[in-house]
């Protein structure tokens, strides 16, 4: 069974994914806010 992942998805539509939420979290300063269609998100 997989486990979870968190992706954010930048604005030029990369997603960039980790194993943690507090990983990706420290990444979201790097990216700006969430668009609507896009951010941080839990997947699994």
């Amino acid at each position: 069974m997989p486990g979870v992942e968190w992706k954010i998805t930048d604005a030029k539509g990369r997603s960039h994914a980790y194993d943690s939420q507090e990983e990706a979290l420290a990444e979201l300063h790097e990216y700006g806010p969430a668009p609507r269609s896009g951010g941080a998100r839990c997947t699994g």
